[in-house]
């Protein structure tokens, strides 16, 4: 990192993003800067390049297609089309062991549950590795997560219906465009004492500006039982504040201005009580802690919360399953479809 860091001074004034992870890297910026970078990346060793000027590339498994707006402005499509073929491939050979009885096939035991749930495992994790260009399937893919261990019939049948999902929408892909500003905005979202044991779902969506492409989505079980949807809300208030600072953080840390932290939510107790600060009395003083935490941020002016209603808010799709209209209008904005 620190030698990337340094080649980046170099170049300044004509920034270069390097991504690396072991040996699949991934260069982009101006062809002038990025032929600086390449001269220098061979004093580390050996180094393959591919296509300098490439329309489209792989990197880490993930299809990378540049495209130019009606603007003229470039912008990046991304998918992972060998991971899905990957998954439709597993899918059809559990299917196939069920047809002939095979073990691994669709079979129950008395209490319902899969007597071999090696094949569901299989699918179900390639499915999860395709969360990072389709967001749009991570709710869905964080309701069978817990049900790893011991899935039922139904969870294979819900299994099913996802993959099926899948290859009617195979050709989708996430696009990534120019932003309309560099602040860091969150939409937080709780669905209240709808997961595993009474506990609540929060659900995060990441972007910079209000137009930029998926950056982080989260759907998740909250670690405790909350009370009340107050609290559930501010749970996820807590989650996102932690995720967005440390992108503020990271940015600033690259020499990028971010002007603003936005958590979005759409519970006015919640966000009324998160900008008073704790009471420390009566129905709410067990949510001192989180309310502190997130009441000093705002303070301090290093966090921002902002009322949205909850058709608007993107994170909702998060908790919970959109169905008709409702989900194509989500799945459009965290795919970033629209521009």
């Amino acid at each position: 990192m620190i030698l990337v860091s340094s080649i980046g001074e170099e170049t300044a004034g004509k920034p270069t993003t390097v991504s690396l992870h072991v040996d699949d890297s991934l260069l982009v910026g101006s062809k002038e800067s990025l032929l600086n970078v390449m001269s220098e990346m061979p004093k580390l060793g050996k180094v393959e390049f591919g296509e300098l000027d490439a329309g489209e590339c792989t990197h880490l498994g993930m299809k990378i297609r540049r495209a130019v707006d009606a603007t003229g402005k470039f912008e990046l499509w991304v998918s992972q089309p060998i991971t899905l073929m990957k998954l439709f491939e597993a899918e059809e050979k559990w299917m196939k062991k069920a047809r002939t009885g095979g073990a691994g096939g669709i079979r129950v035991d008395k209490d319902g549950v899969l007597e071999d749930a090696t094949d569901f495992r299989s699918v179900l994790m390639t499915a999860a590795y395709v969360q990072r260009t389709r967001p749009d399937i991570r709710e869905m893919v964080a309701k069978l997560t817990p049900k790893m261990q011991s899935p039922t019939e139904v969870d294979a049948t819900r299994l099913r219906s996802l993959v099926k999902y899948l290859r009617e929408t195979e050709d989708f892909e996430m696009r990534i465009a120019t932003v309309d500003s560099l602040e860091v905005r969150v939409s937080a979202d709780a669905s209240f004492a709808t997961g595993t044991k009474g506990r609540s779902i929060s659900g995060l969506h990441l972007s910079l500006g209000t137009n930029g492409a998926t950056m982080y989505a989260r759907s998740t079980t909250q670690g405790s039982v909350a009370m009340s949807t107050c609290e559930a809300e501010i749970g996820a208030i807590s989650l996102a504040a932690q995720e967005a600072l440390w992108v503020a953080k990271m940015m600033r840390g690259q020499g990028e201005a971010v002007p603003r932290v936005v958590i979005e939510n759409d519970n006015t107790s919640a966000i009324h009580l998160l900008k008073t600060g704790p009471t420390g009395k009566g129905r709410t003083k067990w949510l001192d802690v989180k309310t502190f935490w997130v009441h000093a941020k705002l303070e301090d002016q290093e966090l921002e919360l902002e009322y949205t209603k909850s058709e608007e808010l993107v994170a909702d799709g998060f908790t919970k399953g959109l169905g008709g209209e409702a989900f194509r209008k989500w799945r459009t904005r965290v795919l970033n479809w629209k521009a």
